[in-house]
């Protein structure tokens, strides 16, 4: 009858570290958000401070409030390109707060901060759902998450 051979072949492990670092350079990745504004809310003062840090050691324009009703002295006339809050934006205060700064900067991104560290989802858009992000893996996915949300509305204008 008929039959049909397959042959596969897989190269050699190399020792070419060179190779290895340009592949990698290849790797597609999203530029940081750095130069956008960014309003940080979070009541929580050691995680508003390593917050902070990690965004304005990247370049982005931070302010940094204990509540909402802080924010909204800070905001004034400039609307932040991303709101990181650390409470439900979904109702009360922070709802409303969400509304007025969409009113300012249609492409505004929210991404809330919350206690379960396995949380790293971005929004949806149209949805009005905020990003997500845990408390405890901050070091590791707030720049990240920032800058995949500046992407999403900005496309290509990360730098």
């Amino acid at each position: 009858g008929s039959v049909v051979v397959l042959m596969l072949g897989f190269p050699l492990a190399t020792d070419d570290a060179d190779a290895a670092v340009r592949s990698a350079a290849l790797l597609p990745r999203t530029p940081v958000a750095s130069g956008r504004r960014v309003l940080l809310v979070e009541a929580h003062e050691p995680t508003r401070v390593q917050a902070h840090r990690l965004m304005h050691d990247v370049g982005m324009a931070v302010d940094a409030a204990t509540s909402v009703a802080q924010a909204r002295l800070l905001v004034g006339e400039a609307s932040p390109d991303v709101l990181v809050v650390g409470q439900p934006t979904d109702r009360g205060d922070a709802a409303a707060f969400v509304d007025l700064l969409r009113t300012r900067q249609p492409r505004l991104r929210v991404i809330e901060l919350v206690d379960d560290d396995d949380a790293f989802a971005f929004s949806l858009p149209g949805s009005g759902r905020p990003g997500r992000v845990g408390r405890g893996t901050l070091a590791r996915t707030l720049v990240s998450a920032i800058s995949e949300e500046v992407d999403a509305a900005w496309p290509g204008a990360a730098a």
